[in-house]
């Protein structure tokens, strides 16, 4: 299951509590904890009525391979706490995808910059000792 899809897969109810969780800062000291072979190990304390250990792995692709979580809860594959957890993740796989994409140059910013590569050496120095 992919980090960004993982609410249209896990039941409404634990959705619904694991979001509440995440939204009022429950995800504590969420951290990477391992990298090997394209997948990358994390744990993290959820505030709940206790505080519970949560650990996930996931793929360079953004695939859930696993996780577990320390609180009692067996009524299902994923706990609310899991789900806090897969929220924080789904923002900082969300914000590493965005930061590995090129960024688009303005079309003034090319203009702009052509015009500098093709300008001599006397019109750079005025223009430098211009804007100095």
């Amino acid at each position: 299951m992919k980090i960004i899809e993982f609410e249209k897969l896990i039941e409404d109810k634990i959705v619904q509590r694991g979001r509440d969780y995440y939204k009022k800062g429950a995800v504590k000291n969420l951290e990477l904890a391992d990298e090997i072979a394209g997948v990358s190990s994390f744990c993290a304390d959820v505030e709940g009525s206790e505080i519970y250990e949560v650990t996930a792995e996931l793929s360079d692709e953004g695939e859930i391979i696993s996780s577990e979580c320390t609180c009692p809860y067996d009524m299902g594959e994923f706990c609310k706490h899991e789900v806090a957890v897969f929220y924080a993740l789904s923002d900082q796989f969300s914000l590493a995808k965005d930061l590995k994409k090129p960024k688009k140059k303005s079309k003034a910013k090319l203009e702009i910059s052509e015009l500098l590569a093709e300008a001599d050496k006397e019109t750079l120095a005025e223009i430098l000792l211009e804007y100095a």
